[in-house]
């Protein structure tokens, strides 16, 4: 289940999406408990104000949203003699500042020209690290079923280096 936000003064209640990746099907009955509310202090950020203008009455299937796709520009590099210009965005503002430091005008601007090549491969903000909506694929395995597998236990040679990893974090 994902975070919602609750306003409890207008509506105790509200509607929620329960996604279950199992072939078995669940009945949750009326009056049960699937979550616990949190009191916030602030809202660091949302990933979305509202979800795409198709799917606002999809109860039945997982439902899409729309991430914003252009960011607004702060710097203009530009060359004198050639008037060329190009503009760098916002999430990579201290990235080109950074790069530019005791650069020759030349050098910043093939700086600029390079980050706006390869804009997508950077981060736009803290919310979209990990994910990607540039491919997507599907593994045609015809009517064959998952294969289930026992669990696998870590060698012994192995044990404290696992442990030692789980408690560093």
């Amino acid at each position: 289940m994902t975070s919602v936000f609750v306003d409890i003064n207008t509506a105790p209640t509200c509607k929620i999406r329960i996604f279950n990746p199992f072939p078995t099907s669940w009945s949750i009955k009326q009056d049960t408990i699937v979550g616990q509310a949190e009191k916030i202090d602030t809202i660091k950020g949302t990933v979305v104000e509202k979800e795409h203008s198709d799917e606002e009455g999809n109860f039945i299937s997982a439902r899409r949203v729309t991430i914003k796709q252009d960011e607004p520009t702060i710097t203009r590099a530009t060359e004198m003699n050639t008037k060329e210009s190009v503009d760098v965005q916002i999430n990579l503002q201290s990235m080109y500042e950074n790069a530019c430091a005791n650069r020759s005008h030349e050098e910043k601007l093939e700086i600029a020209k390079l980050l706006c090549r390869f804009k997508d491969s950077f981060s736009k903000d803290d919310l979209d690290l990990g994910e990607t909506h540039l491919t997507e694929h599907s593994i045609n395995t015809g009517n064959a079923a998952p294969i289930r597998q026992q669990p696998r236990r870590v060698p012994m040679a192995f044990a404290y280096a696992e442990r030692k990893l789980y408690k560093s974090f």
